[in-house]
This record gives C-alpha cells, sequence and structure tokens, in this order.
C-alpha cells in the first residue's frame, strides 16, 4: 500500500488547479461518474465514487479525487487513501468529528472546512498548501492566513466559481471553521504509531518536508470589493436615515465595509436571497451598535490596518 503523506497530496492538488484553471462548467461538473471498473492504465482525471449516480458539491469532488488517485496502487487496484468520500463539505465535517480528527490550527495538507453561522454547518472545503500566519481581529476573534487549492471557486474566493484555483485565505476558527487531520487516519488505516515525543521532529521531516512557495492565482480577501456593490446604496440610505451629518454618515458606511471583510462574504451563498439578506442585516447592526452607543468610538483606519484589515478595504 502507498503511505499517504501530505507532500503527494498537495502535489497532486496544484496540478490538478492548474488543470482546471481556465473556467470549467459547474453543469458538467455536477455529477459524479460511478468507478465499477478500475482502469489498469494510468487513471483518468474523472471523480471515483463508491455509489453510481450520487451528487455531491464539486469542492469536496476535487478533494476526493486527489486523494483517491494520489495513493491509488495500480498492482493491487485499490487506493490508501484514508478518508470516506463525502458529498458535502457538512459531511465532511460529521466524518471529522465522528473519528475525531478536526483541529482549530492548521497544518500542510490538512482539508479546511469553512462554517456558516446562518447555516450553522460547514458550507465549503479545500486542501491548505501552506500556512501563512496568524493573529487577532478583535480579543474573541482569532485568525489564521493559509494558501489553499479548492474547487467550485473563483479568483476572489466566492462560492459557486466554476473553477479550481489556487487561493490566499483568512480562516477564523474562533467563529466556527475547522481543519480536518486526514493523514491521523492514515496512520490508524496504515497502522502507523503516532510519533513519541523525541521522535516528533524527524517524524515531520518525513511526513511534511520542506515544500516551494505556493503560486496563487486568486485572494479571498478580494471577495470584499466584488460584494461590497450589492449592499453599498442600501447601506448609505440606512445611514442618511440615522443622522444628517455626512461624516457621520460616511463613518457609519465604512463601519460597515470593515464589519463585511470581517465577517468574509466568501463563506456566504450570495445567490441564495436569504443568505444575502442575512449579511445585510449583519452590516446594519454595526452601523445600529456604533450609532447606538455600545463602541466607545468608531474604528479609525490606522487600527483597521493594525488588525490586519487590508487598506483596500477601507473607503471613504
Amino acid at each position: 500500500m502507498i503511505r499517504p503523506t501530505p507532500r503527494d497530496f498537495i502535489a497532486t492538488a496544484v496540478a490538478l488547479a492548474a488543470f482546471h484553471a481556465p473556467a470549467v462548467s459547474r453543469a458538467e461538473a455536477a455529477p459524479v461518474p460511478a468507478m465499477r471498473a478500475v482502469p489498469t492504465a494510468l487513471p483518468v482525471p474523472v471523480v471515483h465514487s463508491p455509489e453510481p449516480g450520487c451528487a455531491a458539491s464539486w469542492d469536496t469532488r476535487l478533494i476526493h479525487q486527489c486523494g483517491f488517485w494520489t495513493y491509488y496502487d495500480l498492482t493491487r487496484r485499490r487506493s490508501s487513501w484514508p478518508l470516506p468520500f463525502a458529498r458535502s463539505a457538512a459531511e465532511l465535517g460529521e466524518i471529522g468529528e465522528r473519528e475525531n480528527v478536526l483541529r482549530t490550527e492548521p497544518q500542510v495538507g490538512d482539508l479546511f472546512l469553512m462554517y456558516n453561522v446562518r447555516r450553522k454547518e460547514y458550507v465549503h472545503a479545500g486542501i491548505v498548501t501552506a500556512v501563512m500566519g496568524g493573529g487577532r481581529l478583535t480579543r474573541t476573534r482569532c485568525y489564521v492566513d493559509v494558501a489553499t487549492v479548492e474547487g467550485d471557486t473563483n479568483e476572489c474566493g466566492l462560492r459557486r466559481g466554476g473553477r479550481a484555483m489556487q487561493l490566499a485565505r483568512r480562516l477564523l476558527p474562533s467563529t466556527g471553521d475547522r481543519f480536518l487531520r486526514w493523514v491521523d487516519l492514515g496512520r490508524r488505516e496504515l497502522r502507523i504509531p503516532t510519533p513519541r515525543v523525541g521522535e516528533c521532529l524527524l517524524a515531520e521531516r518525513e511526513v511534511n518536508p520542506p515544500m516551494p512557495a505556493p503560486v496563487l492565482n486568486g485572494d479571498a480577501s478580494l471577495a470584499v470589493e466584488r460584494t461590497w456593490p450589492l449592499f453599498e446604496s442600501s447601506l448609505r440610505e440606512r445611514a442618511r436615515r440615522m443622522t444628517r451629518c455626512v461624516d457621520d454618515q460616511n463613518d457609519l458606511v465604512q463601519e460597515a465595509l470593515i464589519e463585511l471583510w470581517s465577517a468574509d462574504p466568501t463563506r456566504y451563498d450570495l445567490e441564495d436571497p436569504r443568505e444575502v439578506a442575512y449579511l445585510r442585516r449583519i452590516l446594519v447592526n454595526r452601523m445600529l451598535d456604533v450609532w447606538g452607543g455600545r463602541d466607545e468610538r468608531p474604528i479609525t483606519v490606522a487600527e483597521a490596518i493594525g488588525a490586519g484589515i487590508p487598506a483596500t478595504a477601507l473607503r471613504r
């Protein structure tokens, strides 16, 4: 059996992302073909599914495709990929919880699961190819910046984008995002013992050797600029109803813009009117909180940049 390692998994994911970088039809990617007969030649780029005709979201299909074929043994005609097939990010989360492999801190090769507060479930998944840093937005909200390979997205990291991309993405473990450490499942499947304390460094070098920096073709932080026009006019109208002072109106709208960046529109389905309305309510509530005096003062531009908010997200 081929021993699963994050390095091989990521190499396959990056290659597939490069192959699918041009637009791919979501209609073509919707059904999962059945693989009753295992090919004897090199596998073609289709997703292995244990059930004929089952439907699955494209982001999880890409993950399963990468894992299954990376560790497919042509001589034994089976794969040592340890993660069961999942139709959605929510199913991946259920598997992770059941197997106790969900983590709040990422490692290279983990699967990220993005949490939607309104739906109270994981709504998008992808592969962590690099961990680039982390910090805190507030005292109670922490973040981690990662490079990813993910399916059914676009250059801004929005969902249902119909492409496989390599992105820079900010995830929020404090609001429910998690990382699925499938390597731990692989150790159990192949009866590989967990390394003792003195062996940890050697094991890390073996399982996860240094990798070149990822070449990204998208950035999820650009989603704020892409989605802001959906909300700007209604928020400005709400600000005009709250105060006649133009400067105060601009401050309130900027607070809503910063809140949009913090809420991360990529975790919402902007084709769903209910999701858009929920996100708009978050922004309006932020404006009401500031105007109602529950905050001592609006956040300044310098403070926003110091908290990690990109300057492109700040406007007047």
